[in-house]
């Protein structure tokens, strides 16, 4: 679902995955720049860049966890490798949703107070 649904990656891209950054957020926290942010959009920022650290740090586990690991891929341990993996993948996927909904409810604000129309 993900792959089918998600926006297209500019044309010089180098991984066929987006990218989560969080740069202009670290620059705001260290710079002093939020107190300058209206409370409800510095909240909503936080919100959102908090959910997009645990989406990241799921497939972060996956990749340096179950998926590099041949014990993943012994045939003695499908059962449990099969489970472990559908549960992470899980987790990504509701992470993911929840970073979606986010974006979804907070994006009108975000806009109004950078005063960009949609």
């Amino acid at each position: 679902m993900f792959f089918g649904t998600r926006p297209a990656l500019p044309a010089d891209a180098k991984s066929p995955f987006p990218f989560l950054r969080r740069s202009a957020w670290a620059a705001a926290l260290s710079g002093g720049a939020l107190r300058l942010i209206d409370y409800d959009v510095a909240a909503a920022l936080s919100e959102i860049y908090t959910t997009q650290e645990i989406a990241s740090d799921n497939v972060h586990r996956l990749m340096t966890g179950a998926f590099s690991s041949t014990a993943t891929f012994d045939p003695a341990s499908r059962t449990a490798s099969v489970r472990l993996l559908w549960l992470t993948m899980a987790d990504i996927e509701s992470s993911e949703a929840a970073l979606l909904d986010l974006y979804r409810q907070h994006l009108p604000a975000i806009r109004a107070a950078a005063n960009v129309r949609p």
